[in-house]
């Protein structure tokens, strides 16, 4: 085994002297064949257990299937491409080629996920890298298990920080489209177009609750639609992802310019592209609802006043018939 020379990182906490030790990859984690966790029906659905991936895109969509991943925080990686996610939420994956990793000795998996992530590795075109390359790696780990956990403490906040930046819708949200509801018979399940309820089905389109968006028409006058719901194929259901509060979301797409996204120089018209690709700022899970449950408290109060306000129009219109001849 060939020694590292280094035996201490540059930057240290403050109380941790002893030398680093070298370790190889395949000590430090254990991994899981995906075969029991892989979706079988790739038809996916709008809500229910994610399906990943290791690349850019992240959640590929939603299933009801049950055989989920539950050892959390995990690590998903392609043994092809070397990519890799930090995960802290039930899942499935698609493809056979997605290792499951875990720590073998119960070390903070913040840690061990940036240890993976500062790992060098030479790409060997399409072939299988873990097994012949990752798992050999030689790397330095403090043996310390408090300083690991230091370390995993800062770069989880660093990450929460870098939540705070600039994100692209398709990453918060999974937009749907809608579809055409004359084939159903009546019910009590709500269809909503770009203006709102329409009338009742007895199927629907989601069991989640989403926000509504334009396809066609109306682009500038986003809602949430509370399941279950049906929605016309001119407007769109977009449902926030695991991360994304729905409350925040919806301020979110309130607050976006959607005239701007405009693709059509006739009626006004949006694609899932587009939406996908419109780059907002988010924050935090715990601090979107904070926020979210406040703006849903400010709309709730506004929505009272207008019914006092018609409560009192309506009594005004009656005693001016009443009062005067």
């Amino acid at each position: 085994m060939k020694k590292l020379e280094q035996r201490v990182p540059n930057l240290r906490f403050k109380g941790f002297t002893d030398d680093w030790e070298q370790r190889k990859l395949g000590d430090l984690f254990v991994y899981n064949r995906p075969d029991k966790y892989m979706v079988q029906d790739t038809n996916y659905i709008d809500s229910g257990t994610p399906v990943l991936t290791a690349n850019k895109s992240f959640v590929l969509g939603y299933t009801n299937e049950n055989h989920t991943y539950n050892k959390l925080p995990a690590i998903i990686f392609d043994d092809f491409t070397l990519e890799n996610k930090f995960v802290k939420f039930p899942f499935m994956v698609k493809s056979s080629a997605i290792k499951i990793l875990n720590s073998r000795n119960d070390q903070p998996m913040m840690f061990m996920y940036q240890l993976l992530q500062h790992s060098r590795f030479v790409h060997e075109g399409h072939s299988r890298h873990y097994i012949s390359i990752v798992q050999r790696k030689d790397v330095m780990v403090p043996d310390n298990v408090e300083e690991q956990k230091k370390i995993a403490t800062l770069f989880s906040r660093i990450q929460n920080i870098i939540t705070l930046q600039q994100r692209k819708l398709g990453e918060t949200v999974f937009v749907n489209s809608g579809k055409d509801y004359k084939g159903l018979q009546k019910g009590n399940i709500p269809v909503y177009g770009t203006g709102g309820y329409m009338l009742s089905v007895n199927k629907y389109l989601s069991n989640k609750d989403a926000i509504g968006i334009g396809r066609k028409g109306t682009i500038n006058n986003p809602y949430i639609l509370k399941a279950p719901f049906w929605t016309v194929d001119t407007l769109f259901y977009a449902i926030p992802q695991n991360q994304s509060d729905i409350e925040f979301m919806n301020a979110i797409f309130q607050n976006v310019n959607w005239h701007k996204y405009d693709e059509s120089t006739g009626v006004p018209s949006l694609s899932k592209s587009t939406i996908n690709q419109v780059k907002v700022y988010t924050t935090s899970l715990r601090e979107q609802a904070a926020i979210g449950s406040l703006l849903h408290k400010i709309e709730k109060t506004i929505s009272l006043q207008h019914q006092k306000l018609a409560k009192y129009q309506s009594i005004k219109k009656s005693l001016l018939q009443q009062m005067f001849i």
